[in-house]
């Protein structure tokens, strides 16, 4: 694949798209507390009733940097959001699913209350998915 379109001083593409996944859930400590890593320096309290085995859904910005070659230099993801199921959806298995209203609540409303000045959730995901994939670790938040 060659991006013919690329101005003529540039040597990559960044290409971003957000999109839904399955994280797993770990165990943070010997209290039986859960949680899900979903980003740099990033990690979600989960309801200690669900089970390590079952992931959760997390919206995400994925990305990679490519060559005018077309070829992947780096890539990948920033979690922004985790839904995650009931104890009584997880003993049925109905899956989590992500709908219009998480949809508004991502884009308008979820911040990271563990930074200061809170920022929107989506803001801090996808500067720092930028800044890793660009190698610019001075972007990261």
């Amino acid at each position: 694949m060659v991006f013919p379109d690329i101005n003529d001083n540039s040597d990559f593409v960044l290409r971003i798209q957000l999109e839904t996944g399955a994280y797993k859930v770990s165990q943070k400590d010997w209290k039986g507390n859960k949680e899900v890593r979903i980003g740099t320096g990033y990690h979600v309290a989960v309801p200690w009733l669900g089970d390590l085995d079952d992931p959760v859904a997390v919206v995400q910005f994925t990305g990679a940097l490519i060559s005018r070659q077309g070829k992947v230099v780096r890539a990948g993801a920033e979690g922004i959001f985790v839904k995650s199921n009931s104890f009584i959806k997880t003993v049925i298995g109905i899956p989590q699913l992500i709908n219009d209203e998480d949809v508004e609540t991502i884009l308008f409303k979820h911040k990271r209350t563990d930074m200061e000045q809170n920022p929107l959730a989506y803001k801090v995901a996808l500067q720092n998915l930028i800044a890793n994939l660009t190698d610019n670790k001075s972007l990261v938040k």
